[in-house]
């Protein structure tokens, strides 16, 4: 954030459509805590507390305030409303349980340089920038790949699965800037062979 330049931003990893949502800060897979959801057994990244408030409090030296449902349920002024009161703590988990919330979210973040959610938050966030939505992705270049599945027991029946955008030369992922992982990973993530 000191790199950015800002005193406060957001988090909320909530998407609705896949029944992960955030309620009084506590994140939930399906209708399950998220640390009772086999995700506090992840290899890599345990989830131990669903309480994302005390999760991210104890990995910042900034308060962590909570926009709560009842905030989000009066609309995108309120919401704005209480991320002034907020901005002197520096971050706030925000509760999210539909899109409808994500949708009064936008409106609030406008002018944010810094968001930390879940990628179904997007869905709001177009219309601060003019963005009109459009059904044609733009042509892929270089190596892509969308990366997608889940370990935790809730989401098991979603096979994980690697889909190529473009033709991929597997030697060439370790020349790729920020990108850390390997089929071994991802092999003992899932302990499962990783569909091709």
């Amino acid at each position: 954030m000191r790199a950015l330049s800002t005193d406060f931003t957001i988090a909320t990893p909530a998407f609705p459509d896949n029944k992960r949502r955030v309620f009084k800060g506590y994140l939930f897979a399906d209708e399950t805590l998220l640390n009772e959801s086999g995700i506090q057994n992840h290899p890599l990244t345990p989830m131990t507390d669903a309480n994302l408030v005390r999760v991210l409090q104890t990995q910042t030296q900034r308060v962590v305030g909570l926009i709560d449902y009842t905030v989000m349920a009066r609309g995108a002024g309120t919401v704005q409303e209480r991320i002034q009161e907020l901005k002197a703590a520096g971050m706030a988990v925000v509760d999210a349980i539909s899109n409808n919330d994500l949708m009064r979210l936008g409106p609030a973040l406008k002018g944010m340089p810094h968001v930390t959610a879940g990628s179904s938050v997007v869905i709001s966030l177009p219309q601060n920038f003019g963005i009109v939505q459009s059904s044609v992705l733009p042509k892929a270049a270089d190596l892509q790949a969308v990366v997608c599945g889940m370990a935790a027991q809730w989401h098991s029946s979603h096979t994980p699965a690697l889909i190529c955008i473009k033709p991929m030369n597997w030697s060439g992922l370790g020349s790729i800037p920020h990108l850390n992982i390997s089929m071994r990973t991802i092999n003992h993530t899932y302990r499962q062979p990783f569909p091709l």
